[in-house]
C-alpha cells in the first residue's frame, strides 16, 4: 500500500473579520492538506509535534475524526501549542501573526520511513532528505509567510537544501518574491529549478506548470472564496491524490504529460 506523510507545523488559526474573532479550527499547511486527503479515504500520516494542552487535544480529535493517523506526532507537556492570529479583509484574503514556542529540540519522536512508492510532503522549516534518499516522491511548499521574512537570511540554505532534494515544488508568487526577490515563475524555473516539476501559484489568476517536458497553463474557475485560509494546501492535496490515484511514482513524474496533469 503506498502511504503519504504530511511533515509540518501546525497552529491552531483563530479567524477575525473586522477586528472580531469569528471561528478558531486547527491549521497549519500540512495539516491542512492531511485533512483533505484524509476526507478522500487517502492513507495520511501526520508528522509533527504540539503541545500536552486543550488546543493539543482538540487537534488531535480534529485530525482523527478526519481519517489522519497521528501515530508520528509528539506531544510535549512543557511547550504549549502554537497560535496563529488570520486577520481577513474584504476579499477574505488572510493577514497573519504567529504565536509560537517551540521546545530544545525538535522532532524527537520516532519518524516513519518511507519507501519508494511512498508520497512525501513538507513544508514551512521542516527537511525530508531521507525520503528522497529512499526514493519516495518528495513534494515541498516552503509557504513562506511575510512574519518569517526576519528569519530569512538564516534559514535560507535550509530552503535550498529543501528545493533541491525535492520533486514537486508548489510556490505562489508570494513565496518567490519574499525567498528570490522575483515573482517571475519562468525566470525561477530556469534559474533554480530545471528537471524538477513546478508549480506555480498567483492568487486567483493561472496556475503555471514548469516540467521538463514544458510549460502548461491552467486557469482556474472564478469563485468568491469564503476565505483563502489554506487554498494552496488544497491544491497540494488534489496533486498529490492525484499521484496516488495514477500511481505515478519518482520515474514516471518527470514523463507525464501535459493532458495527465
Amino acid at each position: 500500500m503506498r502511504r503519504l506523510f504530511a511533515i509540518g507545523e501546525t497552529v491552531l488559526d483563530v479567524l477575525f473579520r473586522r477586528d472580531q474573532p469569528c471561528g478558531a479550527t486547527p491549521g497549519g499547511s500540512m495539516l491542512n492538506t492531511a485533512v483533505s486527503l484524509g476526507r478522500l479515504g487517502a492513507p495520511v500520516w501526520f508528522v509533527s509535534e504540539y503541545g500536552r494542552d486543550h488546543v493539543g487535544d482538540l487537534t488531535d480529535r480534529f485530525l482523527r475524526a478526519n481519517h489522519v493517523r497521528t501515530d508520528y506526532v509528539r506531544r510535549d507537556t512543557g511547550v504549549p501549542s502554537s497560535l496563529a492570529l488570520a486577520f481577513l479583509d474584504e476579499a477574505n484574503n488572510a493577514d497573519y501573526q504567529f504565536y509560537k514556542a517551540k521546545p530544545a529540540q525538535r522532532l524527537t519522536q520516532e519518524l516513519p520511513e518511507p519507501q519508494a512508492q511512498d508520497l512525501v510532503l513538507f513544508g514551512s522549516f521542516y527537511g525530508i532528505r531521507r525520503a528522497h534518499d529512499q526514493g519516495a516522491l518528495v513534494m515541498y511548499d516552503p509557504n513562506f509567510r511575510k512574519a518569517h521574512l526576519a528569519e530569512l537570511e538564516s534559514v535560507r540554505p535550509r530552503l535550498m537544501q529543501n528545493f533541491e532534494v525535492s520533486d514537486i515544488i508548489h510556490a505562489s508568487d508570494e513565496d518567490c518574491r519574499m525567498i528570490f526577490g522575483s515573482a517571475s515563475g519562468t525566470a525561477l524555473y530556469a534559474r533554480f529549478f530545471q528537471g524538477k516539476v513546478l508549480v506555480f501559484t498567483s492568487g486567483s489568476g493561472p496556475v503555471t506548470l514548469f516540467t521538463p517536458q514544458g510549460t502548461a497553463s491552467f486557469t482556474p474557475l472564478p469563485i468568491r472564496p469564503v476565505s483563502t485560509v489554506g487554498a494552496g494546501d488544497t491544491l497540494n492535496a488534489g496533486i498529490l491524490y492525484g499521484m496516488l490515484r495514477t500511481k505515478t511514482d519518482r520515474p514516471r513524474l518527470t514523463a507525464l504529460t501535459g493532458d495527465s496533469w
